[in-house]
């Protein structure tokens, strides 16, 4: 997905901006190649960075703080908001819509079981829940604060709710963790909303997803407007 978000980005934009000239970096080269790239790119005029995930919207903003820097393939919008020179498309969708579309897929599912580190999401889940409530629908947040009190939460998920809405909550879903969940959610037939594909081929009822090519398009759309000296909103 990575390369078709970079693709589509890559051929809106030299079909709209003339001149252009891409360099691309792979965060998974070699540590003193991916150094000499950079280094040997600071050289060069870079008008402008398309970060791809945490850890390069990290490295952008470290290399090259005094340029606008687009970026996209993170979750939380939040991440995006806390820096200053950062703007782009987040993979999150609003809550609001997230729910509507549970009401059609799931229509009587009316307690949504929210699991989630109150120190990562509390701020989230609170909007949730007034959003649920808009919607006719009740949410029912599960605290978990470390991977020990994940069995204590799936029991309770399993006693009080009738649905699992799987937030973006490192603590909760993890590659160490996501197993358990997806099993317990089975065992106890409480379906379990994702948060991509590749949660639904490994047992989700169903995630909402991007259209990866249309994501390229949109973050192309930011970049033509930053590079033609027009600010935007993030």
């Amino acid at each position: 997905v990575y390369r078709k978000v970079t693709a589509s980005f890559e051929s809106f934009l030299q079909a709209e901006t003339a001149g252009l000239e891409f360099v691309s970096l792979t965060l998974e080269d070699d540590p003193s190649v991916l150094q000499q790239r950079l280094e040997s790119i600071g050289g060069h005029d870079v008008d402008l960075v398309f970060a791809l995930g945490s850890n390069a919207i990290r490295l952008a903003t470290e290399r090259f703080p005094d340029r606008s820097v687009v970026a996209t393939m993170v979750l939380p919008r939040e991440e995006l908001l806390s820096l200053p020179n950062v703007t782009g498309v987040a993979l999150e969708f609003p809550a609001t819509d997230q729910l509507q579309w549970m009401r059609r897929l799931l229509p009587g599912a009316n307690r949504v079981g929210v699991m989630f580190d109150p120190t990562l999401n509390q701020t989230w889940v609170d909007a949730a829940r007034q959003a649920a409530k808009k919607e006719g629908l009740t949410l029912i947040p599960i605290p978990v604060e470390s991977a020990r009190e994940l069995p204590a939460g799936l029991k309770k998920l399993a006693r009080d709710a009738d649905v699992l809405w799987a937030i973006p909550d490192k603590t909760v879903f993890s590659s160490q963790t996501l197993k358990q969940v997806l099993l317990s959610s089975f065992r106890s037939r409480i379906p379990v909303v994702g948060l991509s594909r590749s949660w639904v081929k490994a047992g989700a009822f169903y995630a909402l997803d991007r259209d990866y090519q249309d994501l390229g398009r949109q973050n192309a759309v930011i970049a033509r407007k930053l590079l033609a000296g027009t600010s935007v909103d993030k």
